[in-house]
């Protein structure tokens, strides 16, 4: 991905400090804190990314 200047959000690890406190009970699917939290980042990592092209 860095060959080709793709970035990567890794949003595992936003939420791998406790995962038990993000994921729902079936140990697969992020429950409504996880996914909250993910998006933060995602949002955080977009906005980064618009404000570098201007």
């Amino acid at each position: 991905m860095a060959r080709h200047n793709v970035k990567v959000d890794d949003l595992y690890s936003t939420v791998a400090d406790s995962p038990d406190k993000y994921l729902c009970s079936d140990r697969i699917h992020y429950n409504s804190e996880g996914i909250r939290r993910q998006a933060g980042e995602a949002a955080r990592v977009i906005a980064e990314a618009l404000q570098a092209r201007k």
